[in-house]
């Protein structure tokens, strides 16, 4: 009966691949899950306002970024909710805010953003006017104006 010479370097050259890919993965994964975090987007599936945990620093912190960074849509449009204090009979507690909604509550601290004008109504503007408004952006796989 013949051996057959079986090459053992080549045959662990797979888990090698495979845990790469693991490892990417997972970090693709923290990734979305921290942009979550910072956007508000998982105060539904990890509900906050039923702790009472304090939220409106961070939510200030994200609403700054968004400002600075001249982002229409974090800034006017995407819903956060926010948790002012511990008193869980505050009617403010946990109701949702954009951040345009929260410059009108002093104790956010949040002053008015020089960047963004949230009173512009963007739907219906062509693209070339929509991308010449800071206030808007334009979705280009949607064609419209935000």
């Amino acid at each position: 009966m013949k051996k057959i010479k079986i090459n053992k370097k080549a045959q662990s050259g797979g888990s090698n691949w495979f845990m790469i890919s693991l490892l990417a993965a997972i970090a693709v994964l923290v990734i979305i899950f921290f942009y979550l975090w910072q956007a508000g987007g998982l105060s539904g599936f990890f509900d906050i306002t039923q702790r009472g945990e304090i939220n409106l620093p961070q939510r200030v912190q994200t609403c700054q970024f968004a400002c600075t960074s001249g982002s229409y849509t974090d800034y006017c449009v995407i819903n956060r909710d926010i948790v002012f204090n511990e008193d869980k009979e505050d009617s403010r507690n946990g109701k949702s805010y954009t951040c345009y909604q929260l410059e009108d509550h002093s104790e956010s601290g949040l002053g008015s953003c020089p960047n963004i004008n949230c009173d512009v109504d963007c739907v219906g503007i062509e693209e070339q006017e929509c991308k010449d408004t800071k206030s808007c952006e334009w979705d280009a796989d949607e064609g419209i104006c935000i």
